[in-house]
């Protein structure tokens, strides 16, 4: 299947693999400006196949109940039907609505004259809309009613959209002849790729299968991708020993400090694989001028993190708020959902779980609203290379922020992880050490 998306008039190519429980995914340079990759399992925390507005709508309709969507599971049981007739894109439908968060309200609009197809999907937050998928058109192929045209809007607290997303299937072909090699991605050379073995960190992909692994330290060095496809893993690593370098390793590193000097009109800095673009800040109003009103060439520069970096820094892949929040909002949902499927939770145990997970959740967000300011603090000096110690450290203030977004607010010292061990009687709390082999990971 080949599906194309306008956004900020940029072409990108989104090539996905799903086999045996095992996802891939390429992106070749567009929205980036180098090729990036992933291999993971529906567990891990690289972006989710149901969390791509490319893919989320064709996995609704044709694997409801792959373990990437997981909004089917228990549908029965999760959602009722409200009385009554409700129109959806032009279509009158039946109204599902999931009766078992009270506070995330995820409501379905299916058209009963089409085979029940889904015509929009909406998620709430107390009666705030977060996130709308519209289905725009459907067309019919050998019995089938195909989503051809969608749309994706997630929206911010105030009910503005903060990024919408449409998108057309160009070309189709459901059930056809398939060569198995097809679902066997490999990534071509260049690729800055991510999978469980390389760690957060990820490697560059090199001719004949070969990785270079890239460390922390070279990642909170500044280097940029063109700095780690010209070099081997650790060159880059500031606290190296250069005294044994050869002449070609030399001129190499040479080479990279001249071309970082000559991108300071347009800086960034590297940092756990974000690029985080420092944007002029506004002069101060008693800046010196001399007699013709002009700044003297040694007016030091003023840069601070821009709003775009600083979002990507707090959220990680979620990269905006209405992302992040229905993420951790789905991640608090399957917690419990996993629990329940071990322990059999009773409707009280639920409701408390689910509200300490709020809790948490509200916490991370009051972190987030503290953190975003100071993020944007002003950085004054001469250059940019004296800057990046300073723009590096307040990148380093939101890692526990962000790690939180991937993982989730809900582990050790968490109100969800004291109200656990509180709530489970003595035999479900046996059940659940002993489906987690004995640990206590809560």
């Amino acid at each position: 299947m080949h599906l194309s998306v306008d956004k900020d008039l940029v072409v990108q190519k989104d090539v996905w693999t799903i086999s045996g429980g095992v996802y891939t995914n390429f992106m070749a340079p567009g929205g980036a400006h180098y090729p990036s990759g992933f291999v993971n399992t529906p567990d891990g925390v690289s972006p989710r196949p149901a969390e791509s507005p490319l893919l989320e709508p064709l996995l609704m309709i044709y694997r409801p109940f792959d373990p990437t969507v997981g909004g089917f599971v228990d549908l029965a049981d999760r959602f009722h039907l409200v009385e009554g007739r409700y129109v959806a894109q032009g279509r009158e439908c039946v109204l599902l609505v999931e009766n078992k968060n009270p506070d995330i309200t995820t409501s379905l609009f299916l058209d009963p004259e089409r085979d029940f197809v889904v015509m929009a999907m909406m998620r709430q937050h107390q009666g705030a809309e977060l996130y709308r998928l519209a289905f725009d058109e459907y067309k019919r192929s050998g019995g089938d009613w195909v989503p051809v045209r969608w749309t994706s809007t997630f929206y911010g607290a105030n009910g503005s959209v903060g990024t919408r997303d449409a998108i057309s299937v160009t070309r189709f072909d459901i059930n056809g002849p398939s060569d198995r090699k097809e679902f066997e991605l490999e990534f071509p050379p260049g690729t800055w790729a991510h999978d469980k073995e390389s760690g957060s960190h990820g490697y560059i992909a090199k001719e004949g299968g070969k990785k270079r692994l890239i460390t922390r330290p070279e990642l909170a060095s500044g280097a940029t991708y063109e700095d780690f496809l010209e070099t081997d893993t650790g060159m880059l690593d500031p606290n190296r020993d250069p005294k044994d370098d050869d002449d070609a390793t030399k001129r190499l590193l040479r080479k990279i400090r001249t071309r970082r000097r000559g991108a300071l009109e347009d800086p960034y800095i590297n940092y756990d694989g974000i690029e985080v673009r420092l944007k002029a800040a506004p002069e101060r109003p008693d800046s010196e001028q001399d007699d013709e009103g002009e700044v003297p060439l040694q007016q030091p520069l003023r840069v601070a993190i821009d709003e775009v970096s600083c979002d990507h820094l707090l959220f990680g892949d979620w990269r905006n708020e209405p992302s992040a929040r229905d993420h951790i909002e789905s991640c608090l949902q399957r917690r419990i959902e996993s629990i329940d499927g071990i322990c059999r939770l009773t409707e009280v145990q639920t409701q408390k779980l689910d509200l300490a997970g709020r809790s948490d959740i509200k916490r991370l967000f009051e972190q987030v609203d503290e953190l975003k300011p100071r993020l944007r603090t002003i950085l004054s000096g001469k250059h940019v290379r004296e800057l990046e110690p300073a723009a590096l450290k307040l990148c380093r203030d939101s890692d526990p922020v962000r790690r939180a977004f991937i993982s989730g607010p809900f582990g050790d010292g968490s109100s969800f992880a004291k109200t656990l061990k509180l709530t489970l009687t003595a035999e479900q709390t046996a059940a659940l050490d002993e489906a987690s082999g004995g640990s206590d990971d809560n």
